[in-house]
């Protein structure tokens, strides 16, 4: 198997010379060399050396004394300048992934006698040299830290990054939001190849934590080399292998019963909280093994680096059983969920010659799932399924020096991703129809969401090419001069079938007797509706295409003034899943940015800059008004017999699912099934929603930057960032008088047209102060950290946890023209303080070596607001259109009016390594995460772990209609109170605010640790 793998990937480095990313994150070194003060000095002898580099590397200082390295792999390095005649000098620098480092040096005549070599400190951080704003975070520190060290906890590390976006929790770090942007809408890249999710966004975790180098995150004045983003760019790189065998071997240990039991369950986080409950904790350690190994195959001529990460893991869950009419003693039902996954990772670096190479990776996910679900709103176990995440990655690298001023680089890249499983197994009606609870938030139970007939595929890949050209002149400095082009394409492809038959029935209630569940459908006030959401037409899998150009200018005009000047220029060709040509727009992104070196020693530093990101299409608003793939929605009340609706019936009397189903299709065969006509409503994919042939365009946002950095001494550095964003072309669907009507369709409607286009109706708007620093005292110890201040204002979320991107409503004008349909505020990703600092000390003996670290986190509440649907059709006179809305958004508070908890959490990590031989150690790693067990109220994913129901005259819940008024939402201001009270207008629920599950409140205390070695 091992021989098969590399074989292939020799394979890969054999065609690399023909192939054309957004490259993989290099580093550069610039400077120049003078003599006694004087100007600079031409025909020195630069040359750097690395253990990560092959092989030796040298440039001959041109007429002005400068020099440049591209391309060169991040790492430490020493680097020495020689002339003839003068003394020798040498430095040591560290290269951070995705960066530009500068490194000044003079020189001096040489004494008659002998030459003089000088070994010099580290230039200052390499944030101070750049212009981009970003933090980089190097495996060593992450290995310190009592973090995951995953991709995803090296990012949140960073000034400007939360994890606030849709599904996001404080234990989860699935959400990851940069610098006020949408969640989806940033760009991950591991070894130069994209690793964002095509829907949500989010990085799948296509990495072994030991095998990570380092990861850079920029999130603003981001050069014009990087595109198809709103947010920021995370740039990670794994390790070559080197001249020296290395590797590692670790094992981590968790256990379900090592953390805390939760506030919900325990009943013990405060009011609205769930009576305690039995603790369905599994006692079971789970161990998660990582190996790697590097070395060389021929020295300085060809690396290999191996890695492995398996984890067989299991937590508990439990059913959301919850009292309701003619339920006994409902009890929930725990259930183990497990994953069982295996990555593997393998890379190839040749040098071709000394100036030319090779890098060629893959990696390769097998995940398999058990007891997974949709929503954590079920009822019974039957909603669970198993399934297969099959996930690879390959990058085929090529960078070349072709001269001492021109370099040249070209990647291809590839990602595949597939869903495999994970819906209903079930195809018949009996067995494969989904049954939902109406009194229970849409409780699903019987059988699991979606269908495994059609595996789903969720792709990219792209080619690119670089070319830089270092340019020194006399008058205007130096200019590391960049030209690229680069193609992207994502793909997907779907069949989106909502359940295994194809039906639901959306029941009135249900009825929970211990654990069984028993469907109540009613037919007095149409309370039971069955709907069939059949596939018309089959997907032919989407095409969106990004053809990319940038120029980019880095400028070092004298010892003070830098600039970074670059445009992009980006082309989309978006095709929907039925081959439909929904996007052909093109955009320029300009990168301005300066920098001002106060004292031309880079100890002072200031910089500004504007910039303007275009983003990628989405996918899924590309795709919403092709009817390949999608269902269709058709639903009939049901009205047949009444079933279960006796609620103080005995159990034995009662219909089960699979009888109360047979009863309601015999009801809907009877009445001609599918042949007969929809008695509640008719929903068709593309039948009224269009986009205008070629015309959607991407989004983009404006951004302005100031900045200030300075070093603290020659032991650390401080930078504090102000950064203002307003974005613009958001997605939006909209439905008027002139977007007119379409139909009939094959059920005889007519309906209103929507058409989804670009608006500037919305608004959102970004202001943050991002600060960072980190600093080394002599004894040992060390600190850093980030704080960020920031505000997130507008009328626009632009996505949710189910759909990902969503368009912003501007449809039936005459009827959302009431301020409280979209007011402006504090959007749900708001958080007005983030903090993060750490310490630590590292005790080192003949032995040995002891680090103790602890990270302090502090997060502000997040923005959540009381909002409901109501119905404006009696305060209108219908203009003309086919079906007037029933039901639009009102704020029943101002947008963001309501915080969740501040949290603090501290975690402590201890890392303690002793040496067996001379270059074997073994190392232990036990940390304690959240160790004074605090218990903030987070939130979790609003609406879904904590409650937001607003009750008002259409939605009284335990109370009778007339328990609220209406009210005029166009001339009036809604009265609040409680249920039941005279003249009021809507209250909010009795549990608004509150948790109805555990992942509401933050992570409990929790122990882990790991053990392993490393040579």
């Amino acid at each position: 198997m091992r021989t098969r793998f590399l074989s292939a990937l020799v394979s890969g480095l054999v065609c690399a010379s023909l192939a054309l990313a957004q490259g993989t994150a290099t580093s550069s070194l610039t400077g120049k060399v003078t003599t006694e003060g004087g100007p600079g000095l031409p025909g020195v002898t630069v040359t750097v050396e690395s253990a990560n580099l092959q092989g030796k590397r040298d440039v001959t200082t041109g007429a002005n004394g400068d020099y440049i390295f591209n391309l060169l792999p991040p790492g430490d390095y020493t680097v020495t300048f020689v002339l003839v005649g003068m003394q020798t000098a040498q430095q040591k620098v560290t290269l951070g992934a995705a960066q530009s480092s500068r490194l000044d040096q003079e020189i001096r005549p040489a004494a008659v006698q002998a030459a003089v070599t000088v070994t010099a400190d580290s230039n200052p951080a390499a944030i101070l040299e750049e212009t981009q704003v970003g933090a980089n975070f190097k495996k060593n520190l992450v290995d310190k830290l009592p973090i995951n060290r995953t991709l995803q906890s090296a990012t949140l590390l960073a000034p400007g990054v939360t994890n606030n976006g849709p599904g996001g929790t404080e234990g989860n770090q699935a959400s990851i939001a940069i610098s006020g942007a949408p969640s989806y809408d940033n760009l991950f890249l591991v070894d130069g190849v994209v690793t964002n999710e095509n829907i949500r966004g989010q990085t799948h975790s296509l990495f072994i934590e030991d095998a990570i180098q380092e990861t850079t995150v920029l999130t603003g004045n981001i050069s014009a080399e990087y595109g198809r983003f709103s947010g920021g760019v995370v740039n990670a790189i794994t390790k070559s292998g080197g001249n020296l065998f290395t590797g590692s071997f670790r094992t981590t240990f968790t256990n379900d019963k090592w953390t805390e039991n939760d506030p919900y369950n325990a009943g013990s986080g405060g009011s609205g909280v769930a009576p305690a409950q039995a603790d369905t904790r599994v006692a079971k350690v789970n161990k998660t093994f990582e190996e790697t190994l590097g070395g060389p195959i021929f020295r300085d001529r060809l690396w290999f680096f191996l890695a492995g990460r398996q984890a067989k893991l299991t937590d508990s869950n439990q059913t959301r059983a919850t009292a309701g009419a003619g339920s006994i003693d409902p009890i929930p039902i725990p259930y183990t969920h497990g994953t069982d996954e295996k990555r593997y990772e393998g890379k190839l670096t040749a040098a071709i010659t000394p100036q030319h190479n090779i890098a060629a990776t893959y990696v390769d996910i097998k995940n398999h799932e058990t007891n997974n679900r949709f929503t954590t709103n079920i009822l019974d176990t039957n909603s669970l399924a198993d399934r297969d995440l099959p996930n690879t990655l390959l990058a085929i690298n090529y960078n070349g020096v072709l001269s001492d001023k021109l370099f040249a680089e070209a990647q291809y890249s590839r990602k595949k991703f597939t869903f495999e499983g994970g819906g209903c197994a079930f195809e018949d009606v009996i067995g494969g129809t989904l049954l939902i609870d109406n009194s229970r938030s849409s409780a699903r139970y019987h059988c699991a969401t979606f269908s495994n007939a059609t595996p789903e595929r969720r792709d990219n890949k792209s080619w690119s090419a670089k070319v830089s050209y270092f340019l020194s002149t006399p008058s205007v400095g130096s200019h590391d001069i960049r030209v690229g082009y680069e193609h992207f394409m994502d793909f997907r492809f779907a069949n989106n079938h909502q359940s295994g038959s194809d039906y639901r029935i959306l029941g009135t209630s249900a009825i929970i007797r211990g654990t069984e569940v028993f469907p109540v459908f009613r037919t007095p006030g149409d309370s039971t509706t069955l709907q069939w959401n059949p596939i018309f037409e089959d997907t032919k899998g989407t095409d969106f295409a990004t053809d990319s150009v940038f120029v980019n200018d880095k400028i070092a005009f004298n010892k003070h003034l830098s600039f970074n000047l670059g445009i992009r220029y980006d082309k989309n060709n978006g095709k929907d899943s039925r081959g439909f040509l929904v996007s052909d727009d093109h955009a320029f992104s300009p990168r301005l940015a300066a920098q001002f070196d106060i004292k031309g020693d880079g100890r002072f530093v200031a910089n500004a800059g504007y910039a303007q990101y275009v983003t990628q299409l989405a996918d899924s608003i590309g795709d919403s008004s092709s009817p390949a793939g999608q269902p269709a929605s058709i639903r009939w009340f049901y009205r047949g017999p009444c079933i279960n609706c006796d609620a103080n019936a005995p159990t034995s009397s009662l219909l089960t699912q699979d009888q109360a189903l047979r009863a309601v299709f015999d009801w809907f065969n009877s009445t001609g099934g599918t042949n007969s006509s929809p008695t509640r409503d008719v929903s068709i994919p593309g039948f009224n929603t269009q986009i205008v042939g070629g015309s959607l365009k991407s989004p983009n946002v404006k951004e302005y930057t100031v900045g200030f950095g300075s070093a603290l001494g020659t032991r650390g550095v401080a930078k504090i960032d102000l950064i203002y964003r307003d974005w613009n072309d958001f997605y939006a669907s909209v439905t008027d008088l002139s977007t007119g009507k379409v139909g009939p369709n094959q059920f005889g409607q007519i309906a209103d047209l929507t058409v989804i286009r670009n608006s500037n109706s919305l608004e959102r708007k970004y202001e943050a102060v991002q600060f960072q620093y980190s600093y080394r005292f002599p004894f040992s110890a060390f600190t850093g950290g980030s704080y960020t201040w920031s505000r997130l204002t507008g009328n626009y979320d632009g996505e949710n946890l189910g759909s990902g991107p969503v368009t912003g409503g501007l449809s039936y004008p005459e009827y959302i023209s009431f301020a409280q349909n979209r007011p402006t505020g504090y959007l749900a990703g708001d958080q007005r303080h983030r903090a993060r600092v750490y310490v630590g000390y590292d005790l080192v003996t003949s032995l040995g070596t002891l680090t103790l670290t602890a990270l302090e986190s502090y997060d502000s509440g997040r923005a959540y607001d009381a909002v409901a649907t109501i119905d404006p059709r009696t305060y209108v006179t219908n203009p003309g259109y086919a079906i007037p809305p029933t039901r639009v958004n009102y704020y029943f508070s101002s947008r963001g009016a309501f915080r969740t908890d501040d949290v603090t959490r501290t975690d402590l990590a201890l890392n303690f390594s002793i040496k067996v031989f001379k270059n074997l150690e073994i190392f232990a790693r036990p940390e304690l995460l959240n160790v004074f067990n605090e218990k903030a109220f987070t939130g979790g994913r609003i609406g879904t772990d904590s409650d937001t129901t607003v009750l008002d005259r259409a939605n009284p819940g335990s109370n009778a209609a007339t328990a609220f008024a209406a009210f005029n939402p166009f001339t009036e201001t809604p009265v609040g109170g409680t249920p039941g009270q005279p003249g009021v207008n809507y209250a909010l629920g009795p549990n608004f605010g509150k948790a109805i599950g555990p992942a509401a409140y933050q992570l409990p205390r929790t122990f882990r640790f790991s053990v392993g070695l490393r040579f």
